[in-house]
């Protein structure tokens, strides 16, 4: 899981530009930017989520109305699963990422047989070896 970071600015500077309505969860620009003028509807549909981008940086718009609606900056989540939908009662800040969200996993298939790259137990990773060397035969 990717963790955003937080956008350089704070969000009462955000809020100067950028309008979060959190019922219907609609961002508007309050101010013009470049051709885009203001009261336009702000962010783009991409990878099934809602991006905004500040500073040049994408964002995800549920993230950024948690940090508009708290003052932090949280990584949010959406309780009916729609990712398009970013009114306020339907967003909730995800967990801190747990250890198990920060296992890695990686194989090398090299001569001299499997090098395994991983943080995971030595008892996993040698029944990993043993069945990728069967699979490589």
């Amino acid at each position: 899981m990717s963790i955003e970071k937080r956008p350089p600015i704070a969000p009462a500077s955000l809020a100067e530009f950028l309008m979060y309505e959190p019922k219907s969860g609609r961002f508007t620009w309050r101010v013009r930017r470049g051709s885009t003028p203001a009261g336009t509807k702000a962010g783009t549909i991409s990878r099934g989520n809602i991006y905004i981008a500040v500073g040049r940086i994408q964002f995800r718009a549920a993230s950024l109305a948690g940090y508009l609606m708290t003052g932090e900056w949280r990584v949010m989540d959406h309780k009916d699963g729609d990712r398009l939908n970013l009114s306020w009662s339907n967003l909730i800040p995800l967990k801190e990422p747990s250890d198990a969200d920060k296992l890695y996993l990686q194989c090398f298939d090299t001569p001299d047989g499997w090098n395994i790259v991983s943080n995971l137990p030595d008892e996993f990773v040698d029944v990993l070896r043993g069945k990728l060397e069967k699979f490589s035969k």
